[in-house]
């Protein structure tokens, strides 16, 4: 991006676009479609993004800074990391020049509603982008549920689009420019987030215990790197494994350790793959009780705790 475009352009657009919603609704997939890589995890188990995950796009016209929120829901286990999680959605979402509600083509449900509610509190312009549309047969058929949601609030835009599809993603991101402030960019033009190599390398590992172990993963597993050195040949990264309770770790090692060993050597060719160099990783399961109910606990796992 050239010095003109940000500084002597006064057409030049930059600001925050927040992608909020319920869990399990597509917004890591969509984060991704728009950006062109795998920035944020995805799975169909949902509560799989945990933390705000800032993805950055710089175009000639514009630096569009997207705000990948954990999703917003009421479940009732796991309160206080439940509580950490939602309160991260809503501070975060705060910091947007453009709310963007994510919802699942024909599935309105309360989580849906109490979003929305806090959006609306925020007075900025909400979009409504209804994901998955590629579950209809014909495209006529979104129109009722559009319908709908036109008559849950005034929405400034509503865009069907797939992210799995890329279907009207392109059209997404040029509605949401025309919502951002002239500004200069905020990000120099190689910026994709503002998180380091280490955390992207815990959701990757977070990624591929969800994708291993499906249903039979327990919410209370967290991942926690201790140790990170380079050799002259490759990369060695120690990690841990918090389990809240014993009765996971047989879940986590599978028949003679097979399930363990398994999900290591996924990881490590994944993390190899993103950090363009050959890493080995050497796990460990680790028993924290109840980790997820203490403050000081998912503080040393990387959550922002704030007053």
């Amino acid at each position: 991006m050239s010095e003109e475009n940000t500084n002597n352009n006064p057409e030049f657009r930059c600001g925050y676009v927040a992608l909020a919603g319920r869990p399990n609704v597509g917004k890591s997939s969509i984060l991704n479609a728009l950006l062109k890589t795998r920035l944020s995890i995805i799975s169909p188990k949902a509560q799989t993004t945990r933390h705000r995950i800032l993805g950055v796009n710089t175009l000639p016209e514009a630096q569009v800074l997207y705000l990948d929120l954990p999703g917003i829901h009421q479940a009732k286990q796991y309160k206080q990391l439940n509580r950490l999680i939602n309160k991260t959605a809503l501070q975060s979402s705060t910091d947007a020049d453009v709310l963007v509600l994510v919802v699942q083509a024909e599935k309105w449900t309360k989580d849906d509603e109490a979003v929305l509610k806090h959006l609306k509190a925020l007075q900025r312009p909400i979009i409504a982008v209804i994901n998955k549309i590629d579950l209809y047969k014909k495209r006529e058929e979104v129109l009722p549920f559009i319908l709908k949601l036109q008559g849950l609030h005034d929405f400034s835009e509503i865009i069907p689009v797939s992210a799995m599809k890329k279907l009207n993603i392109e059209h997404l991101e040029s509605t949401l420019i025309n919502y951002l402030p002239h500004q200069e960019a905020l990000f120099s033009e190689d910026t994709l987030t503002d998180r380091p190599e280490k955390f992207y390398v815990t959701e990757i590992l977070r990624e591929t215990l969800f994708f291993q172990l499906q249903e039979e993963l327990p919410y209370g597993v967290e991942v926690k790197i201790e140790d990170w050195e380079q050799t002259q040949k490759n990369l060695h990264i120690e990690v841990d494994l918090w389990i809240s309770k014993e009765s996971y770790k047989p879940i986590l090692l599978g028949k003679g350790g097979e399930k363990l060993a398994s999900i290591r050597v996924n990881a490590e060719q994944k993390v190899s793959q993103f950090l363009g160099q050959e890493t080995k990783l050497h796990i460990r399961i680790k028993l924290v009780k109840d980790w997820s109910s203490h403050a000081k606990l998912l503080q040393e796992l990387g959550y922002e705790i704030k007053s």
